[in-house]
């Protein structure tokens, strides 16, 4: 699955069939055409999300954002194994770039996942240039506040740094703060247990990785 968003009201819709959408490029092509933007849902691997990221980089401005999910999952008492961040994280490993989101699909109204979208206006056409640049991250069930930056950028900028990277961050959550993990190229690289509704974050990778 693919969501599409547009600034303004689009007359030409495409239909899942289209020939001009056969391909994750083909539609990326025709909705920048648009000025829209698309991100990835349902993100697990099994032979029908297959060819979720299979498109050249040349889509990446466009296909923004993807849904994130667990690599394990719990529904009424059933576990089901979905590879979730594991494929996304295949995905960032060779080259690619995405922004986080997330999405509910339980058909019942009662969003269990939401999408956070650091914006300077609430208007449509300001949520849409946020979630272009990525300026976005992914909430399950609490509404948890976050800002993080590296050497003072924008999360989802992309950055070259001269120094070490030094990351600052904020977590506000509705409880007592568990833990918070910095991770970088699914390595584990700090590690705090707040225990406090909120917490400020400072950290420099004195060893950051080389591509």
């Amino acid at each position: 699955h693919k969501n599409v968003y547009f600034p303004h009201r689009v007359e030409n819709i495409l239909q899942a069939k289209d020939v001009a959408a056969r391909t994750p490029d083909l539609l990326a092509e025709f909705v920048n055409q648009h000025g829209g933007l698309i991100q990835n849902n349902h993100v697990y691997r099994s032979a029908e999300t297959a060819g979720q990221f299979d498109y050249s980089p040349e889509s990446y401005p466009t296909i923004a954002n993807t849904e994130i999910l667990p690599d394990v999952a719990y529904y009424n008492g059933k576990e089901y194994k979905l590879d979730g961040e594991k494929a996304v994280r295949e995905f960032l490993n060779r080259g690619g770039k995405i922004g986080f989101v997330k999405g509910t699909d339980t058909h019942d109204c009662r969003p269990a996942a939401r999408t956070a979208v650091l914006a300077e206006e609430l208007t449509r056409p300001g949520v849409i240039e946020s979630l272009r640049g990525r300026h976005t991250y992914a909430v399950t069930l609490d509404r948890i506040l976050c800002d993080f930056k590296i050497n003072g950028n924008l999360m989802g900028l992309e950055i070259e740094c001269r120094i070490n990277p030094q990351i600052t961050g904020y977590v506000q959550g509705t409880d007592k703060i568990k833990k918070i993990d910095i991770i970088r190229n699914g390595d584990i690289l700090f590690t705090i247990h707040p225990c406090i509704h909120q917490s400020e974050i400072e950290f420099t990778d004195h060893k950051p990785a080389v591509d």
